[in-house]
């Protein structure tokens, strides 16, 4: 029977190899994993996915923060076309808006 280390790595390889969670648990209960110790590794894997989602988000908020900022300052220092002006605002701020919220819905897990 495989020790602990090697359950979590085998639940890490599958995780990697693109296996739902639902699809590793059937995994390792075929092992021979269950109970308290199969909660124990389907959380581990749902740390690693989750901590993939989070890093998402964060480039997203941080993209998307910059974009906003890059829009109002082109804005208030460009202000003499009506199109060049309307693009900065309305699209790299909207854009840089959507950005934001969509990774901090990667974050949140929504």
């Amino acid at each position: 029977m495989k020790t602990t280390p090697e359950y979590i790595q085998h639940a890490q390889n599958l995780y990697h190899q693109g296996l739902k969670i639902a699809q590793i648990e059937k995994e390792l209960n075929k092992l021979g994993l269950d109970g308290e110790h199969l909660e124990l590794h389907l959380k581990h894997v749902k740390y690693l996915r989750y901590k993939k989602q989070r890093s998402a988000g964060f480039k997203c908020i941080a993209l998307g923060a910059m974009l906003c900022l890059a829009g109002c300052i082109l804005t208030f220092f460009h202000d003499y076309s009506a199109i060049y002006s309307g693009l900065t605002l309305y699209g790299m701020t909207i854009s840089g808006t959507c950005l934001v919220l969509a990774g901090l819905a990667l974050i949140l897990g929504i």
